[in-house]
């Protein structure tokens, strides 16, 4: 006998809380909102780019500080709607940066992975970073590639591994895999990523976890958009034959025009980029990789708007696509949209509107959008010009509309055996008992409760048995 929370039905599948009372296991909506911006000081800078932390918890964003000519990083909290910063942080004081920051989270290391383009030779270097509190520090840096490299970008793969993708002057692309050992990182050989001419801008790294391999999506020959599937073995790469995912369209050969990420749900990887052909709008496509080949579902329009600077994040508890990207013309927002992902198919809702403070174009060159999959928000760090064109760092923090619910995979107490007011005393059938109040049960089958309360023969996420079903109508409550 447990003090209810709520009202509870006869039948209902119950959670027990924090407090020691139960609810009925179910939905409950989360609104959209949006916060306002941070300005984190006065420096000038380039190439944000963003990843999350879910060990500490925390944001991490990278960027050129082109006041001090080094990338530096800096660590942010998020709280509801708002983030704060602690220091920005110098990634090593012995390499001035030219710029191409990017930066991962690798989860089994626990440690984030950045990268940059030194100023000496143009070399790719990367480096490992701890982070503490509101404060990160890096260990040595590694060049990765001893001549003039563009455009990097990196993704965690598989265990300690990260995969790094990236240009040479002459235009051709390549992949390696870095092997993280506590502050330390080694690489593997570099195997080439080539379309016929050597074209490979603007490229974006994703790992898809289901089918333990790597995509690669890049501007390829003719500015048409290319992805290649890349199979990690030890700290080795190779790739499948790119395969062309936006018809006959060109993507615009500027603004950081690819951005990808893994949708978990329908093992699927969301890709978001420019279609030139198409007065600059913002499109996305969903991936599907099977063996060493690659598949695309229908092109969809994320915006009717022309756009820069798309980035594109998976919002897991909501179990949406979401693009950030800025609009180009009229005036000049950082606005986000909402894809549903269908098949393989995605749509989108209306934008909205992330920050409309500024004006001047362009408004936002560089910005990156990260999930936290901690407290299920988002956040957005960017290069901001304002009136008088000051090239800040901003971040602002957003939540989409979605549904959560109370279910975790620990909290499932029992089934109610009648009917309770909120603040009543109610009587749960836990483990062992056999509950009556079902309908529609397939005898003999185990049965699982749902995120929204139900009770089906197909589990869910999280996976939480409810019973064996000795009827259509009774229920043997078991453990998990």
């Amino acid at each position: 006998e447990l003090v209810a929370s709520g009202t509870l039905a006869d039948g209902s599948t119950v959670i027990v809380n924090a407090d020691g009372t139960v609810s009925k296991t179910g939905l409950s909506a989360v609104a959209q909102a949006a916060g306002s911006y941070v300005e984190l000081g006065t420096s000038i800078i380039e190439t944000v780019d963003g990843t999350f932390d879910s060990v500490n918890s925390k944001v991490v964003y990278v960027y050129k500080n082109e006041s001090s000519g080094y990338s530096e990083a800096v660590v942010g909290t998020v709280s509801g709607t708002t983030i704060s910063f602690g220091t920005p942080v110098a990634i090593t004081a012995q390499y001035l940066s030219s710029g191409y920051e990017r930066i991962t989270f690798n989860p089994t290391s626990g440690k984030v992975v950045a990268t940059y383009r030194a100023v000496s030779g143009g070399y790719g270097t990367a480096v490992i970073g701890t982070v503490s509190g509101t404060s990160i520090s890096f260990g040595t840096p590694v060049v990765f590639k001893s001549a003039d490299t563009r455009e990097v970008d990196i993704g965690s793969a598989d265990g300690s591994n990260v995969v790094i993708a990236y240009k040479i002057v002459s235009g051709y692309g390549y992949g390696l895999v870095g092997a993280i050992s506590g502050t330390s990182i080694s690489f593997g050989s570099a195997t080439a990523i080539m379309n016929s001419n050597g074209k490979f801008d603007w490229q974006a790294v994703s790992y898809d976890s289901n089918a333990d391999k790597v995509l690669i999506s890049y501007l390829g020959d003719s500015n048409y958009g290319y992805a290649a599937v890349g199979t990690v073995s030890g700290t080795s790469i190779s790739f499948g034959t790119p395969a062309q995912f936006n018809g006959t369209s060109q993507l615009n050969a500027g603004d950081r025009s690819v951005s990808s990420d893994f949708d978990p749900n329908t093992n699927q990887i969301a890709i978001g980029f420019i279609d030139n052909t198409d007065s600059a709008k913002c499109k996305a496509v969903m991936a599907t990789i099977s063996g060493t080949s690659v598949s695309f579902g229908s092109v969809a329009t994320v915006s009717t708007n022309d756009c820069g600077v798309p980035s594109v994040q998976y919002h897991s508890v909501g179990k949406k696509v979401v693009v950030t990207f800025r609009k180009q013309t009229g005036d000049d927002e950082l606005q986000a949209a909402v894809g549903t992902v269908s098949g393989t198919g995605v749509s989108f809702a209306t934008p909205f509107v992330v920050d409309d403070t500024d004006s001047g174009s362009p408004v936002y060159k560089y910005a990156s959008l990260v999930y936290d999959s901690n407290l299920n928000i988002m956040s957005v760090g960017y290069k901001s010009y304002g009136t008088s064109f000051q090239r800040r760092f901003r971040s602002n923090v957003f939540q989409i509309a979605h549904d959560v619910t109370n279910l975790t995979s620990e909290n499932f107490i029992g089934i109610s055996s009648g009917a309770y007011a909120n603040g009543a005393t109610a009587t749960v059938q836990l483990v062992g008992a056999t509950d009556d109040a079902q309908s529609g049960l397939t005898t003999g089958s185990l049965h699982y409760v749902l995120a929204n309360g139900s009770i089906s023969t197909t589990a869910g996420s999280p996976s939480v048995v409810a019973g064996l079903a000795l009827s259509s109508t009774t229920l043997a409550i078991k453990a998990q």
